[in-house]
């Protein structure tokens, strides 16, 4: 299994659910993006490596993320943002910071994490749950891990890396 989806424990969600209201005075200033799930249905897989790609965004900076890191057994926290509401993530590898990716997200309208299979070449969509996802995948240099987001709606999203 490429993906491995998991119901994050009361514990974390708690935790990042205070991350989240912390920041609300902020994050409620931040404008609804422009784009749609056609758009998003548009792009295609870039033909080159894309490590990362940027999104105006929030980022939700705490010292509680280290609780969660802890709780997780991961290496380094990463990736810990607020989506606007209809925005997207372009195509992105991630490869320069392979390891087992853990993200843990909360939405209340699903959006798609959308990935191609590195075994197979298949472009999957893999919904989030209304509330609260977790996810774990590993990123490695070779075979490359492209993914994207579409989000529809408000979607803060929680990113932490173990190193193998």
């Amino acid at each position: 299994m490429i993906i491995e989806k998991f119901e994050p424990s009361d514990e974390i969600k708690i935790i990042l659910r205070n991350i989240i209201y912390q920041h609300k005075e902020n994050w409620l200033k931040i404008n609804d993006g422009r784009s749609s799930l056609k758009k998003f249905n548009s792009l295609e897989v870039p033909k080159r490596n894309k490590n990362t790609y940027s999104l105006k965004t929030y980022i939700l900076d705490s010292p509680l993320l280290e609780n969660v890191k802890k709780l997780l057994d991961a290496d380094t926290i990463n990736n810990n943002i607020m989506y606007p509401k209809n925005s997207i993530m372009g195509w992105h590898t991630n490869s320069k910071s392979p390891g087992e990716r853990t993200y843990i997200s909360f939405s209340k309208k699903p959006g798609i994490f959308r990935y191609k299979n590195p075994e197979t070449g298949e472009i999957i969509d893999d919904y989030d749950n209304e509330l609260w996802t977790g996810r774990r995948f590993v990123i490695t240099e070779k075979p490359l891990f492209w993914h994207t987001i579409y989000a529809p709606e408000r979607r803060f999203s929680f990113g932490f890396n173990k190193l193998l």
